[in-house]
C-alpha cells in the first residue's frame, strides 16, 4: 500500500471512532425516552424487510447469472 493510502484509511478510521462515541449521560440521571414508545419506527417493519431483502437477493442473484450464460 502507498504512504497516501494508509494515511486515508488512517483518516477514515479516526472519523469512524469519532463518530460512534457515546454521550454522557443526562446530569438528572433519569431516561430522557417515552416509556411504551419502539425505539425506532424500524421495529414495526422489521419482518417485512427481512424477507424484501430475502427476495431481492435472489432476485438480483439469478438476474446476473442469466446475464452471465
Amino acid at each position: 500500500m502507498k504512504l497516501s493510502n494508509k494515511l486515508i484509511l488512517l483518516a477514515c478510521s479516526v472519523i469512524n471512532f469519532s463518530l460512534y462515541a457515546e454521550d454522557p449521560p443526562p446530569p438528572d440521571g433519569g431516561d430522557t425516552g417515552t416509556p411504551g414508545v419502539p425505539a425506532s419506527p424500524i421495529d414495526l417493519y422489521l419482518y417485512v424487510l427481512v424477507i424484501a431483502a430475502i427476495i431481492l437477493t435472489f432476485y438480483f442473484i439469478r438476474k446476473s447469472k442469466r446475464q452471465i450464460a
